[in-house]
């Protein structure tokens, strides 16, 4: 996604998005991986709404001189087999870098199948590390990468996920190696954790821990917001940033709002997906 510079807003948007709405001019940008796009989940406020299970729309090319912001949106990351050439990675490292100062690349969560990190001694720890290194890689020096959690990083949704998700946060850190990339929210806080950069506000959440089914603080958590009503109450006054002609997006691993196949709403298994789901609202293991 790319915001250009005044007079017109205009936004750069990955083939995956929804539609856009309003005064915006778009192009696709392509990092492609089905599996990985399909089920990411991004909520972009006052910008974008949220689209039918199937929609077209044609997009512009803008001249670099435009550009302000790049921003690449990448799901499920974590998941590559390691006997395949990880092409997407290669190719969002390569787009990236055509102009890096203006890129910030955002994995949306799952960023380490399929359990998240483990304690290191695990056998699984070598594999976690392995997947999680491969996203921090791929992002280009002078570039910034997000990490947003996902269900899989909460230790696939069991009891160990809130140490996981600590424990992924710290990983990423230690994998930098000068790169300037992090994980919002962390500590295994909900957020909103916003950030500015130019016009663009990007806000991030971590989801799961809205739909954790085991402990999502402790005595080492230190979040500003800790309740359902307090995360929504900070949300709220994060998407309306001052100033004038400003882009704001929030992202998180599970849609906020959907008519997708996330929300329950598509195919012949919509009624049971949304009525009698987990909580995930999903027959699989999304």
């Amino acid at each position: 996604m790319r915001v250009r510079s005044p007079p017109r807003a205009s936004i750069e948007f990955p083939h995956f998005l929804l539609p856009v709405i309003g005064p915006i001019d778009s192009q696709l940008k392509y990092v492609r991986n089905p599996r990985t796009v399909a089920r990411a989940g991004i909520c972009v406020l006052g910008i974008l709404a949220a689209g039918a299970c199937h929609s077209r729309i044609t997009l512009e090319e803008l001249p670099a001189d435009q550009i302000e912001t790049t921003l690449f949106l990448v799901g499920d990351a974590g998941e590559p087999d390691p006997r395949q050439v990880g092409e997407p990675l290669d190719s969002l490292a390569a787009q990236a870098s055509v102009a890096p100062q203006r890129s910030i690349i955002v994995f949306l969560g799952d960023n380490v199948y399929p359990g998240g990190i483990p304690v290191e001694g695990a056998a699984q720890w070598a594999d976690s590390r392995r997947r999680l290194e491969a996203q921090v890689k791929a992002v280009p020096p002078g570039a910034q990468g997000i990490f947003v959690p996902g269900n899989h990083d909460w230790a696939d949704e069991t009891a160990f996920g809130l140490y996981s998700i600590r424990l992924q946060e710290r990983m990423i850190a230690a994998l930098a190696q000068g790169r300037d990339v992090r994980m919002i929210p962390g500590n295994g806080c909900p957020g909103p954790v916003p950030f500015d950069v130019g016009r663009l506000r990007f806000v991030a959440l971590d989801t799961q821990w809205w739909l954790h089914n085991f402990i999502v603080r402790d005595s080492s958590s230190r979040c500003p917001a800790t309740t359902m009503a307090s995360v929504t109450a900070a949300l709220r006054s994060e998407v309306q940033p001052p100033g004038v002609g400003r882009v704001v997006i929030v992202a998180a691993h599970h849609p906020l709002m959907t008519g997708g196949a996330h929300g329950g709403y598509c195919g012949l298994t919509g009624p049971y997906r949304r009525f009698g789901a987990t909580s995930q609202d999903k027959p699989d293991d999304a």
